[in-house]
This record gives C-alpha cells, structure tokens and sequence, in this order.
C-alpha cells in the first residue's frame, strides 16, 4: 500500500463520502419523485458496503495510517 499521508496535501483530510452513505442519509428526500427501478436502485446502492457486511483493514508500513475497506453486497447493475 502507498502511504496516503506522504502524498497529502499538508493539510488535514476529512473523510470521503461514500455514494451509499449519501443514499442512506438523504434517499429518502427522493421517495415520491422516483420510479420503482429508480428506488430499487437506490435500495440496492444503500444496502451496498455498509459496515454490518463486514470488512478489513489495510495499513500503511511506513506511518501505520489505517484505511478501512467494506465488503461489497455483491449485486451487479444490468
């Protein structure tokens, strides 16, 4: 793994927003706009990487930042 803190910007990071945790906090803003597929998509993009699925952690060796990973629900688009 590349050390993701000798490449950073000097500055602290913050961290990235996952498209699932933007459809877990905020897809229910959408509930009467969409179509069935469009909600179905959703639903399956917010049960995609969450935490409860399990996961593991990488470590960098040279500053031991640790980056966590998910596991995927394993569902694939048409």
């Amino acid at each position: 793994m590349e050390c993701p803190v000798s490449q950073a910007p000097a500055r602290p990071r913050s961290p990235a927003l996952t498209l699932g945790e933007i459809v877990r906090s905020h897809g229910h803003e959408l509930a009467g706009a969409l179509t069935p597929e469009q909600g179905s998509a959703l639903a399956a993009i917010a049960a995609c990487r969450p935490a409860v699925l399990g996961g593991h952690v990488a470590k960098c060796e040279q500053c031991g930042e640790q980056v966590h990973f998910y596991n995927s629900c394993r569902t694939r688009s048409r």
